[in-house]
């Protein structure tokens, strides 16, 4: 899971690494650089962070307020944390940016559970939903991660109730559903939490069919499989970049199928099991090591 999330943000570091800051508008050079910031972030380079935050946005208003907030709390410092925080909401241009409110909302919910304070965590999001349906935003990823941590807190609050899981119903509601990447959101957050609460293996088996059946539509693509499985040679002299992909992929389309299809590729199966143990996480470096740097 670590892995697709760092493969995420590297894919996401080498599209913004193509964007000509000269040709944006004010608002959209705006908008590039915060989400240049909180790739850096998510990427792990705190320092690197830091210094683009400073040489790009000072060290004044809402949102400078709130990076400085994330960077402490991605380093464990809670005590900056909430004192980031409360500057960004006291901060004069925070009323022009309704989004920004509530991703300050939804992280009060965040560092209060990290304290252990859930009760008030539970406060919190109650009070980030609210704003979020009110202002009517429309931010799909921002409000994947306020659902994601409210059904966790929920969990901790009430671990023997089925509290946790109305909070994936209400999630649930919101998603289309025809959707595939969509179903696989709401399977992911439930094999999580289905994780956290120990359930019954049979139950996490079956998620995690729904999910690789939505993956490949439940079909094997047996002609493709073959070629690769010829020619694995070919697979390692690739670049880090293309050979993560095929070994991620196939992983992904391997790991819960069983019987003859899959039998037949035992090796290939074997080695994007391995890769992703052993090698993975060196590829994704070189392949983000190739990308230019942000100053």
């Amino acid at each position: 899971k670590e892995l697709c999330k760092q493969q995420a943000y590297v894919e996401a570091l080498e599209l913004l690494s193509t964007v000509k800051e000269g040709w944006l508008s004010s608002k959209q050079l705006q908008g590039y650089q915060k989400r240049m910031f909180f790739l850096l972030v998510n990427l792990g380079n705190l320092r690197k962070a830091s210094a683009y935050l400073e040489r790009i946005w000072g060290k004044e208003g809402a949102f400078c307020h709130f990076a400085l907030h994330t960077l402490a709390f991605r380093s464990g410092n809670l005590k900056n944390a909430f004192l980031e925080i409360q500057k960004a909401e006291d901060s004069e241009d925070l009323k022009d940016d309704p989004l920004l409110q509530f991703q300050i909302i939804l992280n009060r919910g965040v560092c209060y559970a990290a304290e252990g304070n859930y009760h008030l965590a539970d406060e919190y999001y109650n009070k980030a939903i609210a704003f979020y349906n009110t202002h009517h935003l429309r931010e799909e990823e921002l409000r994947d991660a306020f659902y994601y941590n409210y059904a966790f807190n929920r969990l901790r609050l009430e671990p023997d109730t089925a509290a946790w899981q109305e909070v994936l119903e209400e999630y649930q509601s919101e998603l289309d559903l025809e959707k595939p990447d969509a179903q696989l959101r709401i399977l992911n957050v439930r094999l999580e939490l289905f994780r956290q609460t120990e359930a019954p293996r049979e139950a996490i088996d079956d998620l995690l069919q729904r999910a690789t059946s939505v993956i490949t539509s439940g079909k094997l693509p047996i002609p493709c499989l073959e070629i690769l499985n010829e020619n694995m040679s070919e697979i390692e002299r690739l670049p880090a970049k293309q050979r993560y992909f095929v070994y991620a992929e196939l992983d992904i389309l391997f790991r819960d199928f069983h019987g003859p299809s899959s039998d037949s590729f035992a090796s290939l199966k074997d080695r994007a099991s391995d890769y992703l143990q052993k090698d993975a996480e060196k590829d994704l470096k070189k392949w983000q090591s190739g990308l230019p740097l942000v100053i």
